[in-house]
This record gives C-alpha cells, structure tokens and sequence, in this order.
C-alpha cells in the first residue's frame, strides 16, 4: 500500500502492521459500507453501528444525542455539544448546539471525513481540501487554503491538518499546540474538542505532542507500538497494536491499562471510550451525565483484514494488478483488504517476457486469478524470459534448441502440433529435441509442458515451427545409366527415403539407387548421392527428360532430369 491512500474506515485487531494504514482510521471513502466506531465529545459518547445507525449517551441537553434516525452513516465525530455523522454519498449531517453554527452541513458534498472541535465543524473533501463552519473566534477555522491534506483533528481553539506528505499544519490560537511546523513522518493527528493540546503518532510507532501539559497529558515520548492516538481535555491515549492501551497521565487513568482486545479509542472531555473487537464497548471516568453507560452496546462485530501479498518468480519481467484497487506490482506489492472481499488479479508479461502462471495461494494457469479474502494469503506470478527457437522451421529428424528461462531441472516434454518429440538435453534455460514423427506442412504450436514448479502452466509458442517438405536445391541435369549424381537440397531428413525416375508420359517409376543420405539436423542442408538406372527401352544417344522426385514420410520435391 502506498503512503498518503485514502481508503475506507479500519479498525485495526491489535496484529503488528504497516502503520501507514492507521490513517484510514479516520478517513473514509464512500464506496464503502460502516464499521464500527466510537466518538466522545464533551460529555457523551456515540457509537457507529455495523448497520451504519448511530447511538448515544450522555448529555443531551443541547440535543447531541437526537442521533436515532440517522441511517447510512460510514463515519461519526462529537464536539463539546454536538454530534457529526459523514454519510456514505459524501454528505454530512449534525445535530447538537442547539442547532447552532457547528450543525450548519446540510450544503457539503464529496467529503471523506469529518471532524468535531469544541464548537466547530470540519469536513475533509476528497481533493485535499477542508471545509469549516462554526466559531471562529480564534481563527480556528481558517483552513480554506489548504491544500493535500488526508486528515483532520479539531481542538477547542485550533485545527489541525495532516498532509499526504507526513507533515503538520495547524491554525487558531496558539497555547504552543501550533507548534507542529518541524513534525514529519506522522501517520495520524488527534486533538481534544475542549484540550489545548495537538498529539501525532508517527510512522514507527512513537508519539509526539506539543501544546499544554498542566496535567502531564503530554508525557508521551516514551510510548511505542502505538497504533492510534486519541486526546482529551486533560489526557492523552495510546492504542498499542497488541489491542492494550496506555495513557497519561498515567496514575489518574491507570483503569485502562487494563483494557485488552481494543481496536479502537476516543477521548471526552474527562471520560475515555475503547471499542473492542467483539463490538462491545468500555469506558472510564466521568459518569456525571451517564457518557460512560455503554455496557449494553454492541456495534457489530469489526469484520477482520487480510493481508495479500503479491510475489514475483522467475527471470523475465512483468506486472500484476488487483480489482478491487490496491495491488501494482511492479511497485506495491501488498494490500489489506476486508475478509469476503473478492480480489481479482491479472498480470501483465513485459515485451521478452512470458507470463508462465500463478502458484500458490489457490490460483493456477495463466487467466486471472480470482480470490476471496477470508485468510492472509500470499500469490506467487512467474514470468520467464520469451523462449526463442533456434529456427522456426525443418522436417522430421530436425532438432530444435529453445532458449528462455526457468525451464527447471526435470525433463518435461515438448510438442509440435500436439506431437511428442524426442528430448536431447533440458536445462533451467535450454531444451534441445528432435523431431520424430511427421506432421502436416505448415506451421504448428510449440507446447513446453514442465514438471517445475509443480501446478505451472505450459507455455505455449503459437505457430512457432514449420513443417517443410523436401527441396531439391541443385543436381546435374543430365546423366547416363550408372552413373553417380550429387543431389543437394534441404530437409530431407536424416533417414533414407525414395529417389526415383518418373516417365512424363506415363507416370511409371523408376527407382534411383541411393549410395547415401544425409541432412544436418540443424541447418537441414541435405545431400543425396545416387546412381542413374536404365529405363525400359533405354537407347544410347537418345535423349529422354523424366522428373526426378526426392520423398520422405513428409513430403515430395521434385525437378528434371534427362538421360542421354
């Protein structure tokens, strides 16, 4: 997976990963169906249902709990008094804040993600841009120039924006939480809705943080292995990618280290919130509005991500690509992809290469390859080298040498035309065989079965061999009875055949004795010596034209000849 995707939500399983994929924590595409989530705003918590319905609890007096009719929602947010919901054709809805300016979203469109600040809105659009409404009493809201960002957290008064780059930018006043400007290799951003703070979770697992730390919440520089970063008023968490969390300070929010099988957490204003694999969903702190009476939640069971794993073999060259998107290979040669996911691949062999076929990982054959992703699962594609054959064309007793690669070690066959010939020598990168057994003239297929690796497709030379008949290239015109000719011409193969005499008129034979028959088996320049017989009726000084046929089990070549 490249850096900077956007793809849709993940709830990480607590398994060790490419922590480039936790952005998708926050960022959604809208192809894509709800998982399950939570957000903690001042003091009530939302859950994101499997079935993209929402629920709450907490503090509803400025109606942020007035979440029940809300369907099709793919990712939510809360701010100190309201709630956000992004839908999954991009729009966005928001109760809360007496109806305030912070719910003012009913005109956005084509956005990815939202965020919740103290009292404010923002809504990450697909292009990179951000969208605001809300207060702006700190210029909080003045993020209408960014550009290329792929994730936002909202603070009380201060906004920060995560560029695909990896770097930080961040607007509003200023309690040293602006301080990102030198932050890079960060993966993901958080800041509390009522917190004075700006936390970054970077690309090998530490954390950053700067702004207040009246609390000691910014005491993080020792954690690793985080996987996701959530921030409160007065304390920071960490999601460990063994599904543990830590916290800080740590003494007022030890309960959580507690936690086991967490895939996700969010932070209020002094409560904390994990989402558990299973669905169900903890918390800890405040309860003095009941944000922290969860117990009876199920959001639906997180659906599990695998990893496939595309690999090369072989020495020629090509690609593979996957639909659904996130596989090209040459270059990314991974994905994660949601279990049940039906991911087709299809490779590509470069110009001298030939794509040899798929092992491993349930695919075979040189089609695509179709596979459900319900297990990690990892597909070997071999491309070999073009095979090239010395020549494209001879007659029976021929041998034929092909050069390529990955041939293996153990003899497998070659056929012409769907006939067996016979093999000479085999090597990972050279086959020689002999052609044993006539077949039509013209041209046939070239079949390579191999034995290795076992399961690989054959590799098929279409019209790569063609069957020629007897040519008489040259022979003395004229002769007379006994006397030995030199007959030169190609592909007559190496075992003796016919030569004979044909009268014009009648078509009766007459047989030539032949002393030797040779042809080299490579280049098929052939030779034949024979004596010339006495025809019927033979007269001295009489000159007789007939024609002078050469045969073998492929065919006939034919030419003049007179006896005088």
């Amino acid at each position: 997976m490249k850096a900077g995707k956007t793809k849709r939500m993940v709830w990480f399983k607590g398994e060790i990963i490419n922590l480039m994929i936790i952005i998708s924590v926050f960022i959604c595409s809208y192809a894509w169906a709800a998982q399950p989530q939570v957000a903690a705003g001042g003091y009530h918590t939302v859950g994101l249902k499997s079935d993209g319905t929402v629920v709450a609890v907490g503090q509803g007096d400025y109606g942020q709990l007035d979440v029940s009719s809300w369907t099709d929602i793919i990712q939510i947010a809360a701010g100190y008094s309201h709630t956000v919901g992004l839908k999954a054709n991009g729009t966005v809805v928001a109760v809360g804040n007496n109806g305030g300016p912070p719910t003012n979203v009913g005109s956005w469109t084509d956005i990815i993600q939202v965020a919740a600040g103290g009292f404010d809105t923002f809504g990450l659009k697909a292009d990179g841009n951000v969208v605001a409404v809300g207060w702006n009493d700190s210029g909080q809201n003045d993020v209408s120039s960014w550009t290329d960002i792929i994730q936002v957290a909202a603070g009380y008064h201060h906004t920060v924006g995560l560029k695909a780059n990896g770097t930080v930018v961040a607007v509003g006043g200023d309690w040293g939480q602006l301080g990102v400007g030198s932050w890079s290799g960060i993966i993901q951003v958080a800041s509390s809705n009522l917190g004075l703070c700006t936390v970054g979770l970077k690309s090998d697992g530490s954390v950053v943080a700067v702004g207040d730390n009246g609390a000691g919440q910014l005491e993080v520089g020792s954690w690793t292995d985080i996987i996701q970063v959530a921030a409160g008023m007065n304390h920071t968490v960490g999601l460990k990618s063994d599904g543990s969390v830590v916290a800080e300070p740590s003494e007022s929010h030890d309960s959580v280290r507690l936690w086991k099988k967490i895939i996700q957490v969010a932070t209020g204003q002094v409560h904390t919130v994990g989402l558990k694999s299973d669905g169900t969903v903890v918390t800890e702190g405040d309860n003095d509005y009941g944000e922290c009476n969860t117990s009876q939640w199920n959001l639906g069971r997180t659906p599990d991500i695998f990893p496939l794993v595309m690999a090369k073999a072989g020495a020629g060259s090509g690609s593979v690509t996957s639909d659904p998107s996130g596989i090209d290979c040459g270059i990314d040669c991974s994905e994660r992809y949601q279990e049940s996911t039906v991911v087709t691949l299809t490779a590509s062999a470069e110009i001298g290469s030939v794509f040899r076929g798929w092992t491993s990982g349930g695919c075979s054959g040189t089609g695509v390859c179709v596979l459900t992703m319900n297990a990690s699962n990892t597909v070997i594609a071999t491309f070999t080298l073009s095979p090239e054959l010395s020549h494209a064309e001879g007659t029976i007793n021929t041998q034929v040498a092909i050069t390529g690669s990955d041939f293996g070690v153990k003899k497998g066959k070659a056929l012409i035309g769907g006939t067996s010939t016979k093999i000479i020598t085999w090597t990972p990168s050279s086959i020689t065989f002999e052609v044993k057994k006539p077949l039509p003239l013209g041209s046939h297929p070239v079949v390579l079965a191999l034995k290795e690796p076992k399961g690989v497709a054959p590799i098929a030379i279409p019209g790569a061999f063609t069957m020629m008949a007897p040519e008489i290239v040259s022979v003395d015109p004229s002769g007379t009875p006994g006397e030995g000719k030199t007959l030169s011409g190609n592909y007559f193969g190496t075992k003796k055949g016919k030569v004979y005499l044909e009268y014009q008129s009648t078509g009766q034979k007459k047989n030539c004795k032949v002393t030797s028959w040779s042809m080299n088996q490579t280049s098929g320049v052939s030779e034949i010596k024979f004596v010339v017989p006495k025809p019927k009726g033979y007269v001295p000084g009489v000159s007789t034209t007939y024609n002078l046929k050469v045969t073998n089990k492929v065919g006939t070549a034919i030419t003049t000849f007179r006896i005088d």
